[in-house]
């Protein structure tokens, strides 16, 4: 990984002005040259470090190595890609540590083992490897870039699996064969298949050149070594050997553990009282707390990373979110070796494997060995002690606790946890004087940089650290909205850019994300084309609409908390009145379906004055509803008033004197009829109390009789 250290002679760009650092002051003041404006200034630490933390202090690269975007991400790196990595490593670390003198370079090379020796062609190669890890201290720059690409193996499938048998053969046993002798096995294995196939259909054995490859790319030497030696041995031929537990500067070791918290936490989703897990960094030198994690399970190799991302990276901002602290979090920087115990959590080798990327030892402890880290053992003791004064204590010793009730007692959320926390590694560890060092830590971690003249490391890019140590990674698809995490929409011009051209070329619609689960306001999308993250931000104004402050950094469990409440809300409200209004429209459905049956049967005439009704009282019924004044008086008149059966009887006799006449001279058509006005139909009386009617049960169906 790419790191710069604030220390003389060291340039960058800030605001667009280029400075020089001059010299390093008292009181983490730093004196620069603007190369700008050819005068000199003065910044403290924090400032510099806010302006690298918002990007506005760009280092100078002086390097011309270069890692691959996608190399931030392990994942990414290919099995392969890894074992050369390892090789290249490997015959390069004696020459780096000054094992091997320039002029025995030769000679080393040509007394390499031959697993070692193939991934090697010539001396100048070697020189090659040395130039580009001097300029990045980064294992990653010895994988190629991918200009030249290495062929692959062009073999029958049944010859490949045939060496593989023989290989786990000899790694089950210990034993070791030349690779003659592989190779006359591999040919007698192979003429009594061919005893069996059609001449076509004959396998030829491959060369002796071919087998050497596949041996070399096949072998587990970790299991071969296992079954020889032991796994002590085995371990220790492909771990090296450990270095001393002597610690003399900061930063040379720390040790990271975790422990079940002694202290019930209120879950404010479900009011249940849960017990959390402390991950926790401390710095063997100076006994300062490094960085921590929080998490709800056991903790696997992302929340080991996570905490270990929290303690490389600058604390900034914290009197601000945190305001009952008196003193800032000045711990930060990439350690030289980190100590674990051989948890499940670690035996996976990825949290190894990732580390070793930024040039970071990992050592674990023996079984039942905590002596080995007695540090961060005593050290989640002590929290553990303080946490025991608070209600809800649910106290390490279970004599100890006797009757008292933890989950009554439990009053603490998880914000309130935080700022505790916060109180207790800053003020109450890193500023209370200790017997171990002889002081604060916070005093002997400031002497140790100063005296011992230790440069803390930064990334180039906080980016690289975040994809490569951050504990967040999902597969989402993309939409129009960006893409959705707990509920929260992350979009940049980028990603949009990113969709189109999957959509065009009609590629797999999911994208792989990175994020930090301890700050949610940026995410990173791996552009599988261009080989690299691209930057993704909140949607505007969102996290504003969440009464989330987008200034301070914003927890994954913020985001999961508010998605959880708004599911919960959704899932308990209550749509008893959608289920009446569904069964009242269906009810009307039904109604006009038996309504349409009789009206069909109807002449067209019939059926003209039925509309017209049908519209008249909707209107009247609209234009009660607009009236302005008296809505309680307005009632519309009811059938059984007086003017009405009046108006139907003389409407009756004169259609049907209509009707009568027309029989007689069209023989017995039906003569059309002009539709009453609503002015004649309906009457609007304000001195009526009666009910307003549906417009439905104006008129009756059949044209006759009382509604």
């Amino acid at each position: 990984m790419e790191a710069f250290a604030l220390i003389p002679g060291m340039q960058f760009k800030m605001d667009d002005d280029k400075y020089l650092i001059r010299k390093c002051l008292e009181n983490d003041d730093i004196e620069l040259s603007n190369l700008s404006y050819n005068s000199v200034e003065i910044f403290s630490t924090n400032e510099l470090l806010e302006a690298w933390y918002e990007k506005r202090l760009i280092p100078k690269k002086e390097l011309t190595i270069q890692l691959l975007p996608r190399l931030m991400d392990p994942e990414l790196i290919s099995d392969e890609e890894n074992k050369i990595m390892e090789n290249r490593f490997k015959v390069l670390e004696p020459v780096i540590k000054g094992y091997i003198k320039p002029a025995d370079i030769g000679n080393y090379v040509d007394s390499l083992p031959v697993e070692l020796k193939l991934s090697i062609s010539s001396v100048s190669m070697l020189y090659k490897w040395k130039k580009k890890y001097l300029e990045t201290g980064d294992k990653r720059s010895l994988i190629s870039t991918g200009r030249y690409q290495k062929r692959g193996f062009y073999t029958d499938p049944i010859i490949i699996s045939l060496i593989e048998k023989m290989l786990r053969d000899e790694e089950r046993t210990g034993l070791t064969t030349t690779i003659r002798d592989k190779h006359i096995n591999l040919k007698g294995s192979i003429e009594d298949l061919n005893k069996f196939r059609e001449e076509k259909d004959q396998i030829k054995p491959c060369g002796l050149a071919t087998l050497f490859r596949i041996v070399q790319d096949r072998t587990n030497s970790r299991a071969k070594d296992r079954s020889r030696h032991g796994p002590v041995q085995a371990a220790l031929n492909m771990n090296g050997s450990t270095s001393e537990l002597v610690v003399k500067r900061p930063l040379e070791r720390v040790e990271v553990d975790w422990t079940p918290i002694d202290l019930l936490i209120v879950d404010l989703e479900t009011l249940k009282r849960v017990r959390y897990y402390l991950i926790y960094a401390i710095d063997v030198f100076s006994d300062y707390p490094l960085g921590f994690y929080i998490c709800p399970n056991e903790p696997d190799t992302k929340d080991i990373l996570q905490c270990l991302l929290h303690a490389m990276l600058p604390k900034l901002h914290l009197k601000k979110l945190y305001p009952d602290l008196k003193h800032d979090w000045t711990a930060f920087g990439v350690p030289e070796v980190v100590v674990v115990d051989n948890a499940k959590a670690n035996e996976s080798g990825d949290l190894k494997e990732i580390l070793g990327l930024i040039n970071v030892e990992v050592q674990f402890c023996p079984v039942k060995t905590g002596h080995y880290k007695g540090t961060i053992e005593r050290g989640l003791q002590t929290i553990n002690r303080i946490l025991q004064k608070y209600p809800g204590s649910t106290f390490s010793n279970p004599q100890e606790r006797s009757q008292y009730k933890s989950e009554e007692e439990a009053c603490i959320d998880m914000l309130t946890l935080l700022n505790i926390i916060h109180i207790i590694f800053i003020e109450k560890i890193a500023n209370d004087y200790s017997l171990a060092v002889g002081g604060t830590p916070d005093f002997v971690w400031r002497e140790g940089l100063e005296k011992l003249k230790v440069h803390r490391r930064i990334p180039f890019s906080k980016e690289e650290l975040i994809i490569l140590l951050g504990s967040g990674t999902e597969y989402r698809s993309i939409s129009n909205k960006g893409i959705k995490i707990q509920s929260q929409y992350f979009t940049s011009p980028s990603l949009m850019e990113l969709a189109d051209r999957k959509k065009r070329r009609k590629d797999e619609e999911d994208v792989r994300v990175r994020f930090n689960k301890a700050d949610m306001r940026i995410i990173y999308v791996y552009d599988e084309e261009n080989q690299q993250y691209i930057e993704v931000y909140s949607t505007k104004n969102s996290l504003q609409n969440k009464n989330i402050n987008d200034l301070y950094p914003v927890h994954y469990e913020q985001l999961h908390s508010i998605s959880y409440n708004n599911g919960k809300n959704y899932r308990d409200f209550d749509t008893s009145d959608l289920y009446h209004a569904d069964q009242a429209i269906k009810r009307l459905i039904t109604e006009s379906a038996g309504r349409l049956k009789v009206v069909e049967q109807l002449p067209k005439d019939e059926r003209s004055e039925i509309m017209s009704k049908n519209l008249s009282a909707a209107h009247v019924t609209f234009d009660a509803q607009l009236a302005p004044n008296d809505l309680e008086s307005i009632r519309l008149v009811d059938e059984a008033s007086e003017h009405i059966k009046d108006y139907k009887e003389k409407f009756k006799r004169k259609r049907k004197s209509k009707a009568t006449s027309s029989d007689k001279n069209t023989g017995n058509k039906k003569s059309s009829f002009k539709t009453p006005s609503v002015e004649q139909t309906t009457i609007v009386d304000t001195s009526l109390e009666m009910d307003l009617k549906p417009y439905d049960t104006i008129y009756n169906m059949n044209g006759e009789g009382d509604e």
